[in-house]
């Protein structure tokens, strides 16, 4: 998979962070981080499928979340409004 560095649309409903045509291994997991840019107006939030601003894992402004996909459990956001957030996806 090659490196590919995006945009997320970050709204109220929780949506997937990303795609991937590739599923992780163990052995082979597919690493990602997620930032939330400098001078964001809110926090994101990441989780699964039913993350909400309650019970997901907190990205400020100006912090990043890094982690692997195993199988294809892509990581959830969602936001109190609406913004932008980065993502890095994949390896050399």
């Amino acid at each position: 998979m090659a490196f590919a560095a995006n945009t997320i649309a970050v709204t109220a409903t929780a949506s997937v962070a990303f795609s991937t045509t590739r599923a992780g291994t163990l052995q082979d997991p597919i690493p990602f981080v997620i930032l939330n840019p400098t001078g964001a107006t809110q926090t994101i939030f990441i989780g699964g499928p039913t993350v909400t601003t309650a019970t997901g894992f907190p990205i400020p402004a100006g912090q990043s979340f890094s982690g692997s996909i195993l199988d294809s459990n892509v990581p959830f956001v969602i936001g109190a409004g609406t913004s932008t957030a980065n993502y890095i996806l994949g390896r050399q």
